[in-house]
Formats: C-alpha cells, structure tokens, sequence
C-alpha cells in the first residue's frame, strides 16, 4: 500500500518542526513519503524525511486542509497518515496504522498523550475509552470527536466525494470529514491501542480538553453550531442539533442569569479526559433548567 503521511505547516507551528520530523525519521516503518502542505510558511527549508513532498496552499484552515487531501489523492497514495506539525509520535505509529488500513480497517484511529503547557504529567487522553480493536460509527462521535488529524488514518477511496461536501469556513474541519466518511461509506473506524501520539498542548491549541475557561466553553458552542448546521444535509437530527446549539449562543449573550448558570454548570460536569468539543452539552444535560 502506498502511504502518504500528510501534514500542513503554517507560522505558528515553526517552533515544532525539529521535532516532528525527528518523530518522522526515527519511525520503525520508513515505507511513506511526508506530504507537506505549506500554509504561509515563505522558502521552506529545512531538514524534512526523505521522501517529502511540499505543496504550498492558501485559503482557510479546512480550505487548506482540503486541499492537501485533494493533492494526495492527485499523486496516487492509497493511505493517508494524518499528523499534525506540532506534534510527535511514537516510534510504531506509522508502522501499526499501515498494518491495520492493509487487513482489516479503512479508518484506524488510536489514543493521544498529552503533555506540554499546562500539564503535570502525561496524561492518555482516550485510553480509558477505547479497547485495542474497539469500533466506532457515525453516531459515537456526535457529540464529541475522537478521530483528529493528529490521531487517525485513512484508505483514500472515495475521498474526492467526501471533500466536496465540506465547507471551507468549517471550525472542526476533522471532525466534519470524518462524520461524513463514516456515514457515507457505512463504515466504522477501529481503535488502535497499540500506538499514540505525543499531542502537544500550547496556547494555540483551538480544542484543548484543559482549556475549561468562559471563552473556551462559548467557542465551542459556536463550534457545535457551525458544525451541526454543516451537517443538516445529513438528516433530521443534524439540522435539530443546529437550532438547539443556535438557541444556546443566543441565550449566552441576551441572558446573564443563563450564561452564568451554563458556565458554572458546564465545569461541574465535565467528565474525565474530555474528548475534542466535549465540554459544551446541552442544558438539559448539564442541570441548567427553565432557560426560556
């Protein structure tokens, strides 16, 4: 199988690249070539794998990120290892999603560790979740993501499709490609408890299970909106999903006694190790009662 492991660099992930591509060199499988999409980053020039191949893009993050897809599917790769450039992987990743996309899987995700600003210690972020071989559909990561661009990998077939249907101005752009391939295609993807990423934590991090603070809570409420109103082709409970995060934003800003009961509520019922985009729920949920 012809693997590509594909990753977009931008300003802002410069400080990481050393070390993502020292990840890449020291991999047990050296059977890939290292796709970069270039986002902003002018005479790129430095010491990638070999067998890299850089094309520059512009546009918005899940533009680009589209993009990069299209390219790879244009130069033939039957595989996609997604990566992202600020972070680091061990040493097996490449070599344990390549085995599992050859016999049995066409979506393979496995856990992330945390570690970096904010963190004590390394911590797992979905090992408590998941069991080696464990599959999930369309309707597991409704409310939350767990198959991201540092975590996950992909047969290519039938990519073009999925591409197509994805808004450029899409926050989560992983979590809508992935929600539309799992359900077009009626597939599941199968964790991988063999192998992790090192998912760095830092201050530009758009989802961050740490990042408990009023901002982060009524970013990712508009987040579920914008996701879920992208998604209202995909059936009745996406376009019901899509009022029902519309009517919390407004509330968030018309009502204080809302807002502030929200807030409160949301941090005291946040589980262990939240997943991506977990943290804002419905108020019902959460315990908040008469809003209207």
């Amino acid at each position: 199988m012809k693997i590509g492991v594909l990753t977009c660099i931008y300003p802002s992930v410069l400080r990481y690249l050393p070390e993502f591509f020292e990840s890449l060199n020291t991999q047990s499988d050296v059977q890939f070539d290292l796709l970069i999409g270039n986002d902003g980053l002018p005479e790129f020039k430095y010491d990638a794998p070999l067998g890299s191949k850089v094309c520059d893009f512009s546009g918005t993050p899940a533009g680009i990120r589209k993009q990069s897809i299209a390219w790879a599917l244009e130069l033939g790769y039957e595989g996609l290892v997604f990566a992202d450039a600020d972070d680091t992987f061990q040493s097996n990743r490449i070599c344990q999603l390549t085995k599992s996309l050859e016999v049995n899987a066409e979506v393979v995700f496995h856990d992330l560790i945390l570690y970096g600003n904010g963190m004590n210690s390394e911590e797992s972020m979905f090992g408590s979740r998941f069991s080696n071989g464990q599959k999930i559909s369309e309707k597991d990561i409704r409310f939350y993501n767990v198959l991201g661009l540092s975590n996950t990998a992909v047969r290519t077939q039938g990519l073009v499709e999925i591409i197509e249907r994805i808004s450029d101005d899409v926050t989560a752009f992983d979590w809508a490609f992935f929600t539309r391939l799992l359900m077009a295609q009626k597939i599941q993807a199968v964790f991988n408890g063999q192998t992790a990423t090192y998912y760095r934590q830092h201050p530009a991090n758009i989802a961050s299970p740490h990042k408990l603070n009023d901002e982060q809570i009524i970013f990712t409420v508009a987040v579920k909106k914008k996701h879920y109103l992208a998604l209202s082709d995909l059936g009745k409970w996406y376009e019901e999903m899509a009022a029902r995060f519309l009517d919390i934003e407004l509330m968030l800003l018309q009502s204080t006694s809302f807002r502030d009961s929200y807030l409160e509520k949301t941090r005291l019922n946040v589980p262990p190790n939240p997943l991506w985009w977990e943290i804002a729920r419905l108020p019902e949920e959460i315990g908040v009662v008469d809003y209207h």
